[in-house]
């Protein structure tokens, strides 16, 4: 028979193995998570500098700049050693009211938790003696304020708040693939065409988890009679009717397929493109929707959802995207995923549906006038 020493033995020792597998399984849950710091060094120019991970490299889909329409991050400038990428403002604003910034973006992969820690940054002012600027980490709706008002310091070395900043982010702050991490910087008080610097953006942070898999069902099509067409030989006569599936990979299948990914349908009209054209795209979120242009469209060009509601308009331009691929009309959905219908195009040579993350569509401004409400790009 136990005696009551025995027995106080035994809850020791059960205590302690659930104190150790406790502690294992929290040790094993730290070391999951990697440091990396991601770095624009901004010394060659343009928006399209992209971040250096110190590791972690293949857990990221990107680090990007994304700036309101009223910025331009154009070229470079070098004071004291340091490169600068330059960022010019098109019209004033006085104040902080958050319409006018430049977002530093970290976008995990699908299946990576990214939470900052810590960010750093150069500033300078060039050539003026306005500009100034606050900045916040951001993620879906969540938003930490690191620094307000900062008068960055000149580059004839007048009266400043220096070119160092930086600041730990005190929340933890979780950045997933549909809610990445943005170090968000508001400029104000910058007359237009006056210009601001940036240099050696970092965003130092923990990652965990395991990249997964993303699918998307992107599509293009050329509905005219250049290379590539998906109209057949058969059917390449004016004014002959045509409906069929596509592919993500491009490829024509017929319209209930279990591979297709769109349909299209319409009259094929030579060089020109379609007619009475109407296209389907199932969506899986967000895209970009890329028109082919022709000198005889004018007609509006509408998408609709799945409840029939118009999500997007553009009157194309009359220019021949058989003359130049560049020609064409781009809209954007922004929302859940739903099957999208585009319709309105009087002549269409070419079409394609792309996914796009959401910060990379263009921003709008809500503005409010006396006689109602507007919005403007």
């Amino acid at each position: 028979m136990k005696t009551n020493n025995d027995i106080l033995k035994n809850i020791h020792s059960l205590t302690c193995l659930f104190i150790t597998t406790l502690l294992v399984m929290v040790g094993a849950l730290s070391a999951s998570a990697e440091e990396t710091v991601a770095t624009w060094a901004l010394n060659v120019g343009g928006a399209d500098q992209t971040a250096v991970f110190s590791a972690g490299t293949d857990m990221f889909k990107i680090g990007r700049i994304s700036a309101t329409k009223n910025f331009d991050v154009g070229s470079t400038l070098t004071y004291n050693d340091i490169t600068y990428t330059k960022v010019k403002e098109s019209e004033k604003i006085t104040s902080n009211n958050k319409t006018h910034y430049v977002d530093f973006v970290v976008v995990p992969k699908k299946g990576v938790t990214f939470v900052p820690k810590s960010v750093s940054f150069n500033a300078i002012r060039l050539g003026t003696s306005g500009g100034y600027f606050s900045y916040s980490i951001v993620s879906g709706d969540t938003e930490e304020e690191l620094a307000t008002g900062i008068h960055p310091s000149r580059n004839n070395a007048d009266a400043g708040d220096g070119y160092d900043f930086s600041s730990n982010i005190t929340g933890t702050i979780n950045c997933t693939r549909s809610n990445p991490c943005i170090l968000r910087i508001y400029i104000y008080n910058l007359d237009a065409n006056k210009e601001l610097g940036f240099a050696n953006v970092k965003i130092e942070g923990e990652y965990s988890g395991t990249p997964e898999d993303e699918t998307v069902n992107d599509f293009s099509a050329i509905l005219n009679n250049k290379a590539g067409t998906l109209i057949e030989a058969a059917e390449q006569h004016e004014g002959t009717s045509v409906s069929f599936g596509v592919a993500h990979d491009g490829t024509r299948v017929a319209v209930d397929d279990a591979s297709a990914v769109g349909t299209i349908s319409g009259k094929y009209h030579g060089e020109h493109g379609m007619t009475n054209l109407a296209v389907t795209a199932n969506v899986l979120g967000a895209v970009k929707i890329s028109v082919g242009e022709c000198s005889f469209s004018s007609n509006t060009i509408t998408v609709r959802d799945a409840n029939g509601d118009v999500v997007a308009t553009k009157v194309p331009e009359t220019v021949c995207w058989k003359n130049n691929t560049a020609n064409v009309a781009v809209l954007y959905y922004e929302g859940p995923a739903t099957t999208l219908t585009i319709s309105g195009m009087a002549y269409c040579p070419f079409i394609s549906v792309e996914a796009i993350d959401e910060w990379n569509i263009p921003k709008t401004v809500n503005v409010s006038y006396s006689t109602g409400d507007a919005q403007g790009t």
